[in-house]
């Protein structure tokens, strides 16, 4: 559940910043474009990391003896 909150979190400091932006703010149309470029890649190098992380190879390794 803590994720959630950090997701909803940093949406409402995006919305934020996107109405502050609207309103003329330089300083926040600069973060906003910094978002817009940064989180893509973000989501891309976790799902990476939990495509290896979930991999067969490394579920063998930790294998559960019964």
């Amino acid at each position: 559940m803590r994720s959630i909150g950090r997701v909803l979190a940093s949406a409402a400091v995006t919305y934020w910043l996107t109405v502050v932006t609207a309103r003329g703010a330089r300083w926040a149309y600069v973060r906003v474009r910094i978002i817009s470029i940064v989180i893509p890649f973000a989501i891309i190098a976790i799902a990476a990391v939990a495509f290896i992380v979930n991999g067969s190879s490394l579920r063998a390794a930790f294998s559960k003896a019964r």
